[in-house]
């Protein structure tokens, strides 16, 4: 439906909010382990009423994007 370049692709917060209104983009923080070394990510997340509903991205655009493609997935 949606196409990178085109503009679109930020419909996805849109259709999310369409049936998740009190959903919101934050910042989260990723602990890792990596060669011995411990090491912390921020990456962002969609959470709804508190509860996270979206994986953890490098953008916010990609988080909005995991939750437009789960509910595309439940309508199948």
């Amino acid at each position: 439906m949606f196409q990178v370049g085109s503009g679109e692709r930020f419909k996805y917060k849109t259709e999310v909010k369409k049936i998740y209104p009190n959903a919101v983009c934050k910042k989260v923080t990723v602990n890792g382990y990596l060669g011995g070394t411990i090491f912390y990510s921020s990456l962002y997340a969609v959470h709804d009423n508190g509860k996270r509903i979206s994986g953890a991205f490098r953008s916010a655009e990609g988080a909005w994007s995991d939750v437009w493609c789960k509910l595309e997935n439940e309508k199948r």
